[in-house]
């Protein structure tokens, strides 16, 4: 719901799981700034369990580590 919340589209999304156990989660996602972007990441990183969020270029994707 955190994404709902921010009436973003995911356009996109990959999971894998390394043999360590470290889940990787990539949304390609849709926003209407960077601003509405820059909330999500921050909402995204206090998500207990989650390592990392980078964004990865321009396509404005989303990295996730859990």
């Amino acid at each position: 719901t955190l994404i709902a919340d921010e009436k973003v589209n995911i356009n996109n999304m990959s999971v894998t799981e390394s043999p360590d156990h470290v889940t990787t989660i990539v949304l390609l996602i849709e926003t209407k700034s960077l601003s509405q972007l820059a909330r999500l990441i921050s909402k995204m990183e206090g998500i207990k369990g989650v390592t990392s969020v980078i964004r990865l270029g321009e396509d404005v994707k989303t990295h996730l580590v859990t």
